[in-house]
């Protein structure tokens, strides 16, 4: 028998999951201009801005995307930790966080 408590951590964990894909994605321009950054590309540019503004919430998001769409959970937990420690009601960085945790295999930790 599932407890209640454990199923509602895992329908928590299966809605994370689902929202997590939409985390790297950018605004692009439309027309000619609209050519589609690969991931590694997406990243680059992230952190050229927050070479730029360290305290940037939206860059250290979208670079945390971006680190989980490259395949590096470790570098995706930094960005958004730093992202929930600069603002700790977002909800993306908590996401983020979440994301990274369960791609590290790190389930009990991403539940909370």
């Amino acid at each position: 028998m599932i407890r209640p408590a454990f199923f509602a951590r895992l329908c928590a964990l299966s809605i994370l999951l689902a929202t997590s894909t939409s985390l790297g994605a950018q605004a692009l321009p439309t027309g000619d201009a609209a050519k589609p950054l690969d991931p590694a590309a997406q990243l680059s540019e992230n952190l050229k801005a927050l070479a730029r503004d360290p305290f940037n919430v939206d860059a250290l998001l979208l670079a945390g995307g971006g680190a989980l769409a490259v395949g590096d959970p470790n570098a995706a937990f930094g960005f958004f930790a730093r992202a929930e420690e600069l603002s700790p009601n977002n909800y993306r960085a908590k996401i983020g966080l979440g994301s990274a945790l369960t791609q590290m295999e790190k389930f009990g930790e991403a539940l909370r």
